[in-house]
């Protein structure tokens, strides 16, 4: 049986109704700030700032209702409730107010009856089901161009370092700094372009992880692809998190051919196909 409504579905709604929309009321603010500065005299740096912390006020009051909102939808309408908290709590949709989590307060009777039935929903694991279009194995390799833009800026570092120690009078220290950085650009990306083998392997018995030994399905808890924020919450990274036999990988997946929302269905689709013998 094939849910109503898929997890991607439901997040790309997430992304129109709470994100894009949270953007929105911010910019909206900030051109009504700027307008205020024509039409009632005010100074500029008053409009400005006065519209942006009106936009900031209000996009937290409209979040903590929008998350709400299409928590409840979203949680009702799929299937996969695990995979679906697992992405939204990624993507910052829910923090720390996890509907299920929240006192219930209200009298609704109906508001009552969703959350019960979402409740019932996440005491079952997600089920999968079979893709044929998926090949019986999956070979996945570092995308090359990715590592050819990489060996590119490495050059443009050193030869950088190199010619300005001869044209320019700067800090020897400092161009010394720029050659070893590029310097280390340029040999991670010919390791890289240089590398034959697939940085993962997938099939109905297991996964393996370059360098790594290969692992069974059957001795694996969980399997998943996690979006991290890293470096303080500048940027976000992508992680392969395998749990088995009471041990644990986390292998960094950016840079591959292949994208990491696909490399998670062919995870439930290879698990999937192993229940099944």
């Amino acid at each position: 049986m094939k849910e109503a409504l898929t997890v991607d579905q439901a997040i790309l709604k997430g992304k129109l109704t709470i994100v894009f929309f949270k953007l929105f009321i911010l910019l909206l603010f900030v051109a009504l700030g700027i307008l205020s500065v024509a039409f009632f005299k005010i100074h500029f740096a008053v409009g400005l700032f006065g519209g942006i912390i009106s936009g900031f006020f209000l996009m937290k009051i409209y979040w903590k209702y929008a998350s709400k909102r299409w928590q409840i939808w979203a949680f009702e309408s799929v299937n996969h409730v695990h995979e679906l908290k697992r992405k939204a709590i990624d993507l910052d949709f829910i923090t720390n107010n996890f509907i299920l989590d929240q006192k219930l307060t209200s009298k609704d009777l109906i508001y009552i009856q969703k959350i019960n039935y979402i409740q019932k929903k996440f005491e079952v694991e997600d089920k999968y089901y079979d893709d044929l279009s998926t090949p019986k194995e999956i070979q996945i390799f570092i995308s090359k161009p990715f590592s050819v833009l990489f060996f590119i800026i490495g050059l443009g570092f050193v030869f950088s370092a190199i010619y300005s120690y001869f044209k320019f009078n700067f800090e020897f220290i400092n161009l010394i700094l720029l050659f070893v950085f590029g310097l280390l650009f340029v040999i991670s990306s010919v390791k890289i372009l240089l590398q034959k083998e697939p940085e993962i392997i997938m099939n109905i018995n297991g996964i393996q992880i370059r360098k790594q030994n290969f692992i069974s399905w059957n001795d694996i808890q969980s399997c998943y692809v996690e979006n991290r924020k890293m470096n303080g919450n500048n940027y976000k990274s992508n992680f392969l998190v395998i749990v088995f036999l009471e041990h644990k990988i986390e292998h960094k997946i950016d840079g591959l051919k292949i994208k990491p929302d696909l490399i998670d269905k062919y995870i439930k689709v290879y698990t999937t196909r192993t229940i099944k013998q």
